[in-house]
């Protein structure tokens, strides 16, 4: 015959030949559970009192059956059972496929971050290219540098020349001129590109410079070249912040060549880029 725990539900053979009189009392071999197993073969139910306590077992109770027939349950438990509860699944690890997927994702994630975050210039590029996501990514704090062709909103007035003779380097011409803003936004780090061009329409020599950084004359006859280019290299300006020029707003500039070439005949200026 066929039994089943009725506290986890496991079934398994059982001789029913070892249950004598009205039934008895088993163990499941699983669980360990006692629960009383009427005898199929007698139609007549237990006294009372006799089933109402599984702790107390018929053959502790001084009426011992030839056989225990809750140890022969128990005897040959694995080869008799004909199905249980499903084993509980057991839980993955951290290094599944799945995971580890989402691992490398992640980290191929953080380490593209730092590589725009390492190279700004690489990060401009990205970002002009995607240009409808801009304003996403200033959001995230990322900045979009947008290199503009010659007027690129800006326009360049007041652009005059002169030259101040340096005690260590020699001759130097300065070209200055007021950057104006006609872009219908704000922008910052204006930077500005000028060039020699001698008398066959060659360019000769070209220096970029930074918006709101100036020298005075006396700066320009006794700094080095290396104090120089320092001045007028920083892109937030030294002299007037170059940055948050609003439209219409003007920002001065100021370019330098040192010991500039003897066949340059002429020079234009001309926006190098800026930051929306």
């Amino acid at each position: 015959m066929i039994i089943q725990c009725g506290k986890c539900s496991t079934k398994f053979r059982f001789d029913e030949t070892k249950i004598e009189g009205e039934g008895a009392w088993v163990r499941c071999g699983r669980c360990r559970n006692v629960f009383f197993q009427e005898n199929p073969g007698q139609d007549a139910g237990i006294a009372p009192g006799e089933k109402d306590d599984p702790e107390v077992p018929a053959w502790d109770a001084g009426q011992p059956p030839a056989e225990d027939p809750a140890e022969a349950a128990e005897q040959n438990y694995e080869d008799d059972i004909i199905a249980e509860r499903p084993p509980k699944r057991a839980g993955k690890g951290l290094w599944t496929p799945g995971k580890i997927t989402v691992y490398v994702g992640i980290l191929v994630f953080v380490m593209a971050g730092v590589y725009l975050w390492l190279f700004p210039d690489i990060r401009s590029q990205l970002l002009n290219a995607a240009s409808p996501w801009i304003p996403f990514s200033k959001q995230l704090g990322m900045e979009a540098t947008t290199a503009e062709p010659p007027g690129g909103g800006i326009d360049l007035l007041d652009v005059r020349e002169r030259f101040i003779e340096n005690r260590i380097m020699g001759n130097i011409m300065v070209i200055q001129g007021m950057a104006v803003n006609k872009n219908k936004t704000t922008v910052s780090r204006i930077r500005v590109r000028a060039k020699l061009i001698d008398s066959a329409g060659e360019f000769v020599a070209e220096a970029d410079t930074y918006c709101g950084n100036l020298l005075s004359d006396d700066e320009l006859a006794n700094l080095t070249e290396k104090e120089v280019r320092a001045e007028l290299g920083s892109p937030d300006g030294r002299s007037i912040p170059n940055s948050g020029i609003g439209p219409e707003a003007t920002i001065p500039f100021m370019a330098v060549f040192i010991n500039p070439p003897r066949k340059a005949v002429e020079f234009i200026v001309e926006l190098g880029s800026l930051e929306r």
